[in-house]
């Protein structure tokens, strides 16, 4: 991770700054069964797309939002306007996101086009938890922690369905598209008559 210089610092935190940040997300889909990554998205919160270190960013709708605890590790809410379903699309191929790393890039404007400036930040996170409603995408992102790696490799989740949606154990075969692999969430399985086939365990309860 680069740190923030100080002048970036000083005119982050200005009132009024005619310095322009963007916040960049390259987001690698990653099959959880072989682990390896199958595609990556790279998307940044501009009108047009942008080039960062020789890559293209396109222009896509998200917002970021930060919360730490004492003795925790911090963990970052991902909220992605997901109109055209193209994560929906991943997430439904592949265990519903859970295990995604996603690098957070924060780059000057005036800088991010020359592929020789570096950016003022990077960040590694790793999907931890993630929902899908009304086009809308949530994820908690997490630090990437060699203590949190998942062992056995199918978690036990009350909340969160462990299947590829519409495959041999889904089962589900009607005409909905989309899943956001929740037993009583809006787009779950309750709701499209497959609670027999829901791939979580909702015996389990959770201390919050």
């Amino acid at each position: 991770m680069k740190n923030l210089s100080l002048a970036a610092i000083i005119a982050k935190n200005k009132l009024q700054s005619d310095e322009a940040w963007l916040v960049a997300l390259k987001i690698y889909v990653r099959n959880p069964v072989t682990g390896a990554v199958v595609e990556v998205i790279r998307v940044v919160n501009n009108v047009e797309t942008t080039t960062i270190l020789g890559e293209s960013y396109e222009p896509f709708p998200f917002s970021i939002s930060m919360t730490e605890q004492m003795n925790e590790l911090p963990t970052l809410s991902l909220t992605i306007q997901d109109q055209t379903q193209v994560v929906q699309s991943y997430m439904n191929t592949y265990g519903g996101g859970i295990g995604f790393d996603v690098d957070l890039i924060v780059v000057r404007a005036t800088t991010a086009a020359s592929t020789n400036s570096e950016p003022e930040l990077i960040e590694f996170f790793r999907v931890i938890r993630s929902s899908v409603a009304n086009y809308v995408v949530n994820w908690s992102l997490g630090a990437e922690n060699p203590l949190r790696q998942q062992f056995p490799a199918r978690r036990q989740d009350s909340e969160q369905c462990g299947f590829k949606f519409k495959d041999s154990s889904c089962a589900y075969v009607g005409g909905v598209g989309t899943c956001d692999l929740t037993l009583e969430g809006p787009n779950g399985c309750r709701v499209k008559g497959n609670v027999a086939n829901y791939g979580g365990y909702p015996g389990i309860i959770t201390k919050s």
